[in-house]
């Protein structure tokens, strides 16, 4: 299983707002206050109330270290989705990407192990989605 998925999407800095709109409405999903363009995937009130507590004490810190949720970065021309959390972090990033991959369309999607996994998730996106939370 990789680690990070990278998502290119056609026109993406046009679809940006929509895609930030959908993310605030996830239950227990919020945005990083250190790295405001990430929203941290969590699986709980409680886990959501940690990690908020957590990324907020980390604004103050000096080395800050990637939470342990999965989370969704927003840049333009590519979304990096990380996919290392709890299994209720996991199922809530797994249903963004079912979202996302079913109402746009994109170019390229990648691992953090350099493979290009364009064809498998042309070929078969719920597949697709399966192997790479295994």
């Amino acid at each position: 299983m990789p680690d990070e998925i990278y998502i290119k999407i056609q026109n993406g800095k046009t679809h940006l707002e929509e895609i930030e709109g959908y993310l605030r409405n996830i239950p227990f999903c919020f945005q990083d206050p250190v790295f405001p363009y990430i929203y941290l995937l969590c699986g709980s009130k409680e886990s959501m109330k940690f990690r908020l507590e957590q990324r907020l004490a980390a604004r103050n810190a000096k080395g800050v270290s990637r939470p342990y949720e999965c989370f969704v970065a927003l840049r333009a021309e590519l979304l990096t989705v990380d996919l290392l959390g709890d299994e209720d972090s996991a199922a809530s990033c797994k249903s963004f990407l079912k979202w996302l991959l079913d109402h746009y369309s994109f170019e390229e999607i990648t691992d953090d192990y350099g493979n290009n996994l364009t064809q498998m998730f042309k070929k078969d996106k719920d597949k697709s989605l399966e192997r790479v939370f295994e």
